[in-house]
C-alpha cells in the first residue's frame, strides 16, 4: 500500500472515531441530564400519584 493510501486510509478512520467519540459524549450528557432529574418533581406526576394513593388508602 503506498504511503498516501495508508495515510487517507488513517484519516478517513481517524474521522470516523472522532464522530463516534462525539455521538458517545452526547448519549452521555443526555443520559447524565435525563437521570440528574427529579422526576418527582414534576407537578402533573406529583399529582397524580398523590391523588392514587390517597384513592387507595
Amino acid at each position: 500500500m503506498s504511503e498516501a493510501r495508508r495515510l487517507k486510509a488513517l484519516e478517513d478512520e481517524n474521522a470516523r472515531l472522532k464522530k463516534l467519540l462525539a455521538e458517545s459524549m452526547l448519549n452521555e450528557a443526555a443520559l447524565r441530564d435525563l437521570l440528574g432529574k427529579n422526576v418527582w418533581s414534576a407537578p402533573s406526576l406529583q399529582g397524580s400519584w398523590a391523588n392514587g394513593r390517597e384513592q387507595s388508602a
